[in-house]
């Protein structure tokens, strides 16, 4: 392409939607000339100049591949959703460039049949993850399940949680970013905490502090691309091993992360014909390494579930969880453990991939929660319990939140629980606050704390 310049020039229409990124690298590769010598991209044009450019070929179409995608494991399918757990290093969908795996290839590969509106390459899709992010993604395989899944993403009432091995410690540990992202002033393929950029809101709560790092439960109220490694760039705590947004390569290099440590750990959304999606489920990624001082029981890949208990079996695993914890470790007698509050409670239960159960707790609410709260909209928290086996995992934190979200269903205001005194701050991570004097319970010193539910 050639063009004379002059002061009046208008922008070619060849090059309105080619980035400066792009532009730079051809002048880099010496494709381009000015009055038939080859300059660099800082040269400066005058007017009457002749400028040539030898532009790139065209890219090839965007085309659907039918490709296995290995570890690609599906989490829910029915006649109108499939959910998956996308591993790293797989796309969402195909797109000009991209020559890898993509979760639509390799649902396509695997028989799934995806009938919705939008090009062919990008069919059911109504949300992404970066390809060097793992964890849960929903795909809509009817027109009815896309419209859906589209309008709640739009109106942010999917429930989206993610956990992230960030840099340092976050003061305070449970916070909210609330900064607009647009595109970075300087980098077309970043993006940055601008004024002129869209609201986005960001939700974060310590699960776990290491030595040099800090591992985050993450909810995110907007969608915005690449949001929580901006935010957590933007406030001095980068996402380990994501070294665009400012991480520490020589953390990252002890780690043995090429990329973010960054996994959708939960997805929530009413189903499109109007019943629960299963509950809450969460698959945990590989831990940090022992090496780099992240983990002390070592590389392992843990996944659990978390949902509320249903009928007399779902009650005597969570039962036995208690007699565990309660009974054998701390020596509470049963007659107190067990009361009349289990008949009518809600109970939720954490289990392991081959159904043991790992965790559980219960919601007090009506008349039965009056007493303990002393007000008909708050809900009562409490008998929350989890086995030596899954301590550590984030099994408390996914408890603590199904009965949060249970009391929401149940129109509830907010929560309390009394919290045994070695555990104020387990809680006070998660938004709880201490009230009233210590007392105890069974022998064991308590406090009283409360959340408000958003």
């Amino acid at each position: 392409m050639a063009l004379r310049a002059s002061a009046s020039t208008p922008p070619s229409p060849v090059c309105s939607d080619f980035s400066r990124t792009k532009a730079a690298e051809l002048a880099a590769a010496g494709k381009v000339s000015v009055d038939g010598s080859v300059v660099g991209k800082s040269e400066r044009v005058h007017g009457g100049a002749w400028l040539e450019v030898e532009m790139p070929a065209p890219p090839r179409p965007v085309e659907l591949v039918a490709e296995p995608v290995p570890g690609m494991e599906i989490v829910h399918d029915d006649d109108d959703i499939v959910v998956v757990m996308k591993p790293v290093g797989v796309a969402a969908h195909p797109s000009p460039g991209w020559t890898g795996t993509t979760v639509i290839g390799g649902l396509a590969a695997a028989g799934y049949r995806i009938s919705t509106s939008g090009a062919s390459e990008r069919q059911g899709v109504v949300h992404r993850l970066d390809v060097g992010t793992s964890g849960l993604m929903a795909v809509a395989k009817s027109e009815r399940a896309y419209t859906s899944l589209k309008n709640q993403f739009r109106e942010r009432v999917v429930d989206k949680r993610y956990h992230a091995l960030v840099q340092g410690h976050p003061d305070p540990m449970s916070g909210t970013i609330d900064a607009p992202i647009g595109r970075h002033p300087n980098a077309d393929y970043k993006w940055a905490v601008t004024q002129d950029g869209k609201a986005s809101v960001t939700h974060y709560d310590l699960i776990e502090a290491f030595r040099a790092a800090s591992l985050l439960d993450i909810k995110l109220e907007t969608g915005r691309t690449h949001q929580i490694r901006v935010h957590m760039s933007a406030h001095r705590h980068p996402c380990v091993g994501d070294l665009t947004y400012g991480a520490d390569p020589t953390v990252a290099k002890r780690l043995g992360l090429t990329r973010q440590w960054l996994h959708a750990v939960r997805l929530g959304f009413e189903h499109p014909r109007g019943r629960q999606l299963g509950g809450v489920r969460e698959h945990l990624p590989r831990r940090p390494p022992a090496r780099a001082g992240c983990d002390p029981g070592g590389e392992r890949v843990t996944a659990f579930t978390v949902r509320v208990a249903a009928g007399e079996a779902d009650r005597a695993a969570c039962f036995a969880v208690r007699t565990e914890v309660f009974v054998i470790e701390q020596s509470v007698p049963e007659s107190i453990e067990y009361d009349a509050y289990d008949a009518v409670a809600v109970h939720v239960l954490a289990e392991g991939p081959d159904g043991a159960p790992l965790g559980t707790g219960r919601l007090l609410y009506g008349p039965e929660a009056l007493a303990k709260t002393g007000s008909p909209e708050v809900g009562s928290l409490g008998r929350l319990a989890v086995t030596k086996a899954a301590r550590g995992l984030g099994v408390g934190v996914a408890l603590v939140r199904a009965i949060e979200a249970e009391a929401g269903r149940l129109g509830l205001a907010a929560v309390d629980l009394g919290a045994q005194t070695h555990a104020l701050g387990f809680y006070e991570r998660l938004g709880y606050e201490a009230y009233g004097p210590e007392f105890q319970d069974a022998g064991i010193p308590h406090r009283s704390m409360r959340r408000r539910l958003p």
